[in-house]
């Protein structure tokens, strides 16, 4: 019995033990701060058609005492994240495949950032108004060591954290007319003949 006893405290010990390790993570908030700087509705006119994509816009900062690593994907599917503009919620990236993904690594020392442009889908985007807006973005993290963090947005990824942005920002929207370019590239080449 004492044995059994002294089996059953050893193993509530190594339980909370165990369990204060793993609720031990560092929270990414605290060492990553995300900016939204814009959402961009890029409208290209071309002889053809015309093609409409999203794209966000934003700066990652460390803001650690540490030089950390931020991963994104170059498969845009594996960069899901959540976006909400005002009333409107955007699943972004919520669906697609890639051949192949591969990272896109920065390397941020103290105080260090980057500005990055990401492409975006989602059912809803054709929503969007053009204007300043009350905008809040999640994107899931995922730690690979103390100091190399990736973007995990895929659903089956496990430990995920979420780096969180809430700000007011823009949606603006760019129109590129491809017609008159090629227009004047012909005129050009007549006039030279």
């Amino acid at each position: 019995m004492i044995r059994l006893l002294f089996i059953y405290s050893i193993w509530m010990i190594s339980d909370k033990v165990i369990a204060q390790n793993s609720s031990a993570k560092i929270d990414v908030n605290k060492i990553f701060e995300l900016k939204i700087d814009s959402i961009e509705q890029r409208i290209t006119i071309h002889k053809w058609g015309v093609d409409t994509s999203c794209f966000l816009h934003f700066q990652v900062k460390n803001i650690s005492r540490d030089t950390l690593g931020y991963l994104t994907n170059t498969c845009f599917y594996y960069n899901h994240c959540s976006l909400t503009i005002g009333n409107l919620e955007l699943d972004l990236n919520a669906a697609g495949g890639c051949p192949f993904n591969s990272y896109k690594g920065y390397k941020l020392a103290p105080a260090g950032s980057f500005i990055a442009s990401q492409w975006i889908t989602a059912l809803n985007l054709n929503k969007l108004i053009i204007g300043e807006w009350n905008m809040i973005l999640h994107v899931p993290l995922v730690a690979d060591n103390p100091t190399r963090y990736r973007v995990g947005g895929r659903s089956f990824v496990e430990h995920k954290q979420f780096l969180k942005s809430e700000s007011r920002a823009k949606v603006v929207k760019t129109t590129i007319d491809n017609r008159k370019w090629k227009r004047k590239k012909k005129q050009l080449k007549q006039a030279n003949q």
